[in-house]
């Protein structure tokens, strides 16, 4: 996780607040940093309780100390809330999505390289499970983009075309929109792992979507 030290050591709400509250939000930055949706508290589509929160963290802490931190945190505007009442980090929330624009669309020769976006399959997605799928999906491309660069095999512009064709037909012609996304997700995983420049078909029959997580 990057970490910003002289924005955290200048910032106004961050001084005003108790050493011990500013443990307890750098914890929950961490916590926030490994949540598929990067950035908000959130998991499985759930905002943790302060219970959940306090074993989370540890250090003995209990849901009424949890409460206590976050009540100053908010007072302080440290944190936002979205729409659907989920806590989220303003700073983490643009840094990642400033990421996510350079990583689908990475430059080369100044022509943009980028595989195609889920919105043409669930244009319209408006529940919860719906749009973790989109941002799960579009993580899960950052990161095979991000592992092309590691291993100094960059996209062209032609090879992501490819790619995004090869996935699709890899997908299959399932009519459930979801179902194909989730697909393409295990794919690009499978081929994340290993360190694949392509997309592959799943192997010992992973394109079973029963128990995905």
């Amino acid at each position: 996780m990057p970490f910003y030290i002289g924005d955290w050591k200048k910032a106004p709400e961050i001084k005003i607040l108790p050493l011990d509250t500013r443990a307890v939000w750098l914890e929950m930055l961490f916590i926030m940093w490994e949540c598929e949706d990067r950035g908000y508290l959130k998991i499985n589509g759930h905002a943790p309780t302060n219970q959940d929160l306090a074993i989370m963290i540890g250090g003995g802490l209990t849901a009424g100390d949890i409460k206590k931190h976050l009540d100053l945190l908010e007072k302080y505007s440290v944190f936002s809330r979205n729409s659907d009442g989920f806590i989220y980090s303003r700073k983490m929330v643009k840094i990642q999505d400033i990421r996510s624009k350079r990583m689908r669309a990475g430059k080369l020769g100044g022509k943009q390289i980028s595989i195609k976006d889920i919105a043409s399959e669930l244009p319209n997605a408006e529940n919860e499970t719906e749009k973790s799928l989109v941002l799960q999906y579009n993580k899960t491309i950052d990161d095979f983009i991000d592992m092309r660069r590691h291993i100094k095999k960059p996209l062209t512009e032609r090879a992501a075309k490819l790619l995004a064709s090869k996935l699709n037909d890899l997908a299959g012609q399932n009519n459930d929109p979801a179902k194909r996304v989730r697909t393409k997700i295990k794919i690009l995983e499978q081929s994340i792992f290993h360190n694949w420049q392509g997309v592959f078909p799943l192997k010992n029959d992973l394109n079973n979507d029963d128990g995905y997580h």
